[in-house]
Order: structure tokens, then C-alpha cells, then sequence
């Protein structure tokens, strides 16, 4: 049975009719604008800014589509999933909708029901457009906030997440949450970023910068990029990792570790829980430069330095490296 939207309120089963939905239970009525159901209970302001950046777009573009295939087929890989047919899926903050578009097309599922929220309707509006009609399932999508969802108990058979986690205040809360809502045997998989990925190469940006004697001044020329940037943001989030409140205004607010993932999704009842690298091992091998080049970073000093300590790093470390500097993972967890 395809899941219903339950009311943010009582948790009474929404009635749904083509302009609203409407509790029976306290009589509270949403609204549904072209197919998205309006269910944001929160209403956090970042929503605006993501609204704004989505004005405009008429859908996903080609390669937004592309990757959006090649998203899912590989989180769906690393699930375990080779087919599943009639199947309840949960796209959490699923953005402009590139997985949920995805998982539309993937010939991996088939007849199965995708449910996609967010808190930008703009964003919503772009996934819809981008939607056809041939597609071998459904997408259902709503404005909602992960701390305050509207679905029942038991119903997904599959919940799903790309670089989203981490964005969420309350993450713990919110697993204990998607834990209820899978059905027995069912999985969440979330592909996020991890500690040592960001810690070791600023860490090395730490120790060049004291060693080129960079003051403040230095570090604001274009040619520094995101230095200090990184530096304070990665030490920031390591002291204040279970301070909710100094992490409320980041949006960035999370990275994991395997140790700490784990022990939360087995004290919630997951029995099984595993962290799949998300790029090969030979992509790490030249990280550091890959690093250095999307947060801006070209001084030619600091970058030669940066290069020496972690070629040390990778000399020391052989096959190894990958498991120690691996920046973005899949986590999943079967219930």
C-alpha cells in the first residue's frame, strides 16, 4: 500500500483531494500547488536563498540527469539492491531532485512509489519538470522539515540521501526517526562527508601555513581561496561536534566517523551497518591537489608544501591511504 501523508499535528492519515490535504482528526487543511503538497511545519529561512537559486530552471539539465542516473544506480549498488518492484522510496532533502530523478529511471526499480520533500518549492518545481511521463515509477514530492516529517511508521522500504545529513541539525533525532519509518528488512543509505577526509589535508594546511610564517593579512589574498576558511571551519565542527546550538547557523554542520555512525545506528537497532568509499583508491592518490583546487588554494609555496606533507602521508601509508583520507562515504544501515 502506497504510504500517506500524516497530519504534522495529531499524526492522523491525511485526506487528499487535487488542491489539498486536509486532517480529519484536528481539521487543519494544506495546500497542494501543482502536485506539491505543502507540509513545512518549520519553515527554517535558508529555504528562501535555495527557492532564489532555483528560480528560473526549467528542469534538471542533461548532465544533471546523467549524473543523477549514475547517483542512484551506484547508491542502489551499495544497498544491495538489484530489483525491487512495487517498493515505497524516501528521498531525504532531495534538493533540485537529480536522485530522485535517478531513481525514477533506474531499471532497478520498477511500479515503486518515490516520495521526495524538501524545504524549497522552487526546487520541487524543477524535479517535477523533469519528470516524463514514461517513467517506470511514481514521484510524490511535498515541502517538508526532517525534524518534523509527515509520514507513518514502517512504510519505506528504502530511504535514501545524497550529501544531506550533514546539513541536518539534529541528525541522531532524525535516524531514530528513519529507523521507525523503515519497514522490517528495509535500508537507508546516506552518502556523506567524514572527518579525516577535511581534517588531515587542513591539518596540513595548518602546519604550512605556520611554517611559510602566512599571517591573517596573507591568508585574505585570492590566491589563499578558502584557507583559513577550512582551517577554522574543520577545527570548529571537531570541538563542537555534539554542540547543537554553535552548529545551528553553519550549513555545514556535520562530518562522520565510523566509529561514532555505527555505535549510534546499532544502539537504534540497525543490524547491520556498513562505509563504502565513495571514489576509488587511486583518487586519492593526487587528493591533496584535488583538495587544494576546490576550495581555491594556487599560492604555488603553500601549495608545494601542502603536496610534501601528504605525499609523506601517502609513502607511509601504501594501499592504505584510501581508508585513512577517504573524504565521502555510503553508510548504510539495514534495519
Amino acid at each position: 500500500m502506497r504510504p500517506s501523508y500524516i497530519c504534522p499535528r495529531d499524526r492522523v492519515a491525511l485526506l487528499m483531494n487535487t488542491t489539498s490535504a486536509s486532517c480529519p482528526g484536528c481539521g487543519s487543511s494544506f495546500p497542494i500547488e501543482s502536485g506539491i503538497v505543502l507540509l513545512d511545519s518549520v519553515q527554517r529561512p535558508d529555504r528562501l536563498a535555495f527557492d532564489q537559486s532555483a528560480s528560473g530552471l526549467d528542469g534538471l539539465s542533461a548532465e544533471q540527469q546523467t549524473e543523477g542516473k549514475r547517483k542512484a544506480d551506484a547508491l542502489l549498488q551499495h544497498a544491495g539492491i538489484e530489483r525491487l518492484r512495487g517498493a515505497a522510496v524516501l528521498d531525504v532533502g532531495c534538493g533540485l531532485g537529480d536522485l530522485s530523478y535517478g531513481l525514477a529511471s533506474s531499471h532497478r526499480l520498477e511500479d515503486c512509489d518515490i516520495y521526495a520533500f524538501d524545504h524549497s518549492i522552487q526546487s520541487l518545481r524543477v524535479l517535477l519538470r523533469s519528470i516524463t511521463a514514461s517513467s517506470r515509477n511514481r514521484v510524490h514530492v511535498s515541502t517538508q522539515d526532517a525534524s518534523a516529517l509527515c509520514f507513518p511508521d514502517e512504510c519505506f522500504d528504502l530511504i535514501a540521501g545524497s550529501a544531506v545529513l550533514h546539513h541536518i541539525l539534529d541528525y541522531r533525532a532524525f535516524l531514530r526517526w528513519g529507523f521507525r519509518a523503515l519497514k522490517a528488512g528495509g535500508t537507508a543509505v546516506f552518502m556523506e562527508p567524514f572527518l579525516d577526509g577535511y581534517f588531515l589535508p587542513s591539518l596540513f594546511l595548518s602546519i604550512a601555513v605556520d611554517q611559510l610564517g602566512l599571517n591573517d593579512s596573507d591568508l585574505k589574498r585570492p590566491e589563499f581561496g578558502m584557507c583559513r576558511y577550512m582551517i577554522d571551519d574543520t577545527s570548529f565542527r571537531m570541538q563542537h561536534e555534539d554542540d547543537v546550538t554553535a552548529l545551528d547557523a553553519l550549513t555545514d554542520k556535520h562530518y562522520f566517523r565510523n566509529d561514532r555512525a555505527a555505535e549510534l545506528a546499532y544502539s537504534l537497532g540497525f543490524r547491520r551497518i556498513s562505509f563504502i568509499n565513495y571514489e576509488p583508491p587511486e583518487f586519492y592518490e593526487d587528493f591533496m591537489r584535488h583538495f587544494l583546487w576546490v576550495y581555491g588554494i594556487s599560492d604555488q609555496a603553500l601549495t608545494e608544501t601542502v603536496c610534501r606533507h601528504y605525499d609523506l602521508l601517502r609513502r607511509m601509508t601504501g594501499k592504505m591511504l584510501s581508508g585513512i583520507v577517504a573524504h565521502f562515504k555510503y553508510m548504510v544501515f539495514q534495519k
